[in-house]
């Protein structure tokens, strides 16, 4: 019986190790995306106007906006360019284009509606606050991080404090 624990006990550990390395791989990608994001808000940022000609469909939100961007000097116009938002009543929505940085619009055939446009630090700090979190959370409910609570009226020892006068 001991030796059955004793091998249960080994695989449950192992699983959470590898929950360790996991959440700590998932947690150094998401620091270097928010670096990235951070890094890339200095980059110019080209308004414009993206209009649909088509949309794809997808299996999740019905459909993604593909279209024709034209920036406000007419200067750059990107066709079969995707919308990372909705259009308006007319099929047109107002967009921003980053042409140039780590990760930028060019290499991923996007533009973004003013919502979007600089929420990418936002999202990838999200991502960074929540996998740390959570592996914490975990880490604290599995007893590898042992927090004692100080319970009011007590000393740090568990004892009754002595009440000075």
């Amino acid at each position: 019986m001991a030796r059955q624990e004793r091998r249960v006990g080994w695989w449950v550990r192992a699983g959470h190790i590898a929950a360790y390395v996991t959440f700590g791989l998932l947690s150094i990608a998401a620091a270097a995306l928010l670096i990235a994001t951070i890094i890339d808000l200095d980059q110019p940022r080209v308004w414009g106007t993206f209009t649909m000609q088509s949309c794809e469909q997808t299996a999740r939100h019905g459909c993604r906006p593909l279209g024709v961007w034209r920036s406000d000097d007419g200067a750059i116009v990107k066709h079969d360019i995707y919308l990372d938002g909705g259009v308006g009543p007319d099929g047109t929505s107002r967009a921003s284009y980053q042409p140039e940085g780590i990760i930028n619009d060019d290499s991923n055939n996007v533009v973004h509606v003013p919502a979007f446009s600089a929420a990418g630090p936002l999202v990838a700090g999200g991502l960074l606050f929540g996998t740390v979190g959570y592996i914490l959370y975990k880490a604290w409910t599995w007893g590898d991080i042992p927090i004692r609570r100080r319970v009011p009226g007590r000393s740090p020892n568990g004892r009754r404090a002595a009440r000075r006068s």
